[in-house]
């Protein structure tokens, strides 16, 4: 995290400098005054969209909604059976850490008390170290220091770690501390700090961002990346529902959504304001015919540009092929009425509407997922790949119990044997890869880094042969010709065997992205 070590000293020099210094109000920054409007999430297919100039929502940022004590905090850690559930640190838990720094308990510094979303420090110990879903991980050896530099506090690229900040609770500290100073000082108008909302930064991953709101200014001063950073971020906490949102989704969904359309770097990628629905209606529903050159076209392309699907380097105010494909990909997309934010039903009316409703096998979705939590909370449902958003002879069963009917589910001995020697395609996804997929891992040998995904790509079919090392083999051997900055399947797969051989630490997990240091263990 190349700027968290410089922010630590600057941030001592301008505290010390506040004191001295008559009038400057660097340490008092107040809370906002007006609530920003709600910014309503972009989905595509069902599937949130990524947008780099809007990480976190200064709601999210706030909110305890997800984890409103210390035990929500250690029910999340014993259900992704993370290395953190029993460990402890001077007589606290890692559960009690991670929510008293979060709520400024345990990390007032310099007066500044945080109030933060325990999640939000949960997702950084999973982007940062995969303390979240490392269940193998043994805490007290900590070999690999992942709990000793959790938050990657004080860790710049490409050097070592402060000794200063070692420590699980001073890693989790000092990081809530940091992320709300970052929050206030996006509120200020210090020429010093580029990070403020409005402004337009540059990260050093080549990307031109504009900070849209304050908590998104906080997150890239903490880590000035868009991949794999702040989008490994986004990915987590939205993945499960830890934000505004209690809406769940399938992270295998959200790569397969938004990787493909990744921005270019070195680029003209951010316009300088941003361009609302309202202020692009008219060119939305009008003809515009080839060759236009206008301000009018100049705006469109900002305004798909922010939506994701304007992707060519500069914004141009021309209309060309490229302009033209983008607004029919985003008319296509939005063709339906746009998503309304809707306040929930009490759970236990929506868990009565679902018990009642119709069910197929085979059926997949978010009301899949829903039904399957009801069932959890019911105590019917339990299943080693948890609310999996298919509806299968387990999810049957549990709702015939929940009903309180006697329903002859069939049980097939020899189903896993029957996955298995399915003829399998590379691309394939749904119910049936996952539950190749869960078999797969009942018997140890699927580890993939981001659980059960329901996409066959090339590490599961590895593992459906009689030499998986040999595919591992036959898979560094490929990887040396490969280009830095490829990203696929493939790439994911490499990941998987360096890391099951115990040599890929990379802090984000498994990213299918071919960089310096995936190449650098090849040798």
């Amino acid at each position: 995290m190349n700027q968290k070590s410089l922010l630590v000293g600057l941030n001592a020099c301008l505290m010390i400098a506040n004191l001295v210094v008559a009038g400057y109000a660097m340490l008092t920054f107040p809370h906002l005054t007006q609530t920003p409007a709600v910014q309503a999430e972009e989905l595509r297919g069902g599937v949130p969209v990524f947008d780099p100039n809007f990480v976190v929502s200064d709601e999210t940022f706030r909110s305890t909604r997800a984890f409103p004590t210390t035990e929500s905090v250690q029910a999340t850690l014993n259900r992704f059976n993370s290395p953190l559930k029993s460990y402890s640190e001077g007589g606290k838990s890692a559960a009690a850490w991670i929510f008293g720094a979060a709520r400024g308990t345990t990390s007032e510094k310099y007066g500044i008390v945080p109030d933060l979303n325990p999640g939000l420090l949960i997702a950084y110990l999973e982007k940062e170290q995969s303390l979240l879903t490392m269940s193998t991980y043994n805490t007290q050896t900590d070999t690999d220091k992942r709990v000793q530099n959790a938050m990657g506090y004080g860790c710049p690229d490409g050097a070592k770690c402060n000794p200063e900040y070692s420590g699980f609770a001073n890693q989790v500290n000092y990081a809530a501390y940091q992320l709300e100073y970052n929050f206030r000082l996006a509120n200020t108008t210090n020429s010093a700090n580029p990070y403020q909302t409005n402004k337009t930064i540059s990260t050093l991953d080549n990307y031109n961002i504009l900070l849209t709101n304050a908590a998104t200014a906080a997150q890239y001063r903490y880590t000035p990346h868009v991949y794999w950073g702040n989008y490994n971020l986004w990915k987590i906490i939205t993945a499960y529902g830890w934000g505004r949102s209690e809406a769940v989704y399938d992270m295998g969904q959200i790569d397969s959504v938004n990787l493909p359309g990744k921005r270019v770097p070195n680029a003209d990628n951010t316009p300088t304001e941003v361009v609302t629905l309202e202020q692009i209606k008219p060119v939305l529903s009008r003809t515009i015919p080839d060759g236009e050159q206008s301000k009018e076209v100049e705006n469109l392309q900002k305004f798909l540009r922010q939506q994701s699907f304007f992707n060519y380097p500069y914004i141009t105010g021309y209309f060309g092929s490229v302009t033209k494909a983008a607004l029919e990909a985003y008319r296509a997309a939005n063709s339906a009425p746009p998503p309304v934010i809707v306040v929930a039903q009490p759970v236990p009316n929506r868990c009565q509407t679902l018990k009642n409703q119709s069910w197929s096998i085979g059926q997949e979705g978010g009301a899949v997922r829903e039904l399957q939590d009801c069932m959890t909370k019911a105590g019917v449902f339990s299943y080693a790949g948890g609310s999996t958003g298919y509806f299968g002879s387990v999810s049957q069963a549990a709702l015939a119990r929940w009903k309180g009917e006697v329903v002859a589910v069939p049980v097939i001995n020899n189903t896993c044997n029957d996955l298995k020697s399915r003829s399998w395609t590379i691309g394939q996804s749904g119910g049936d890869v996952r539950a190749l997929q869960q078999c797969l891992k009942d018997e140890g040998k699927y580890k993939y880094g981001e659980g059960i995904t329901g996409y066959f790509g090339s590490y599961t079919r590895s593992l459906l042969t009689s030499t998986p090392q040999t595919s591992c083999s036959n898979l560094k051997q490929q990887a040396k010709s490969w280009q830095i900055g490829q990203a696929s399947d493939s790439v994911r797969a490499l990941q998987q065997c360096l890391k099951d051989e115990g040599r890929y630490k990379w802090g984000a997990g498994i990213t299918g992205y071919f960089g310096a240091y995936t190449k650098s263990l090849l040798n």
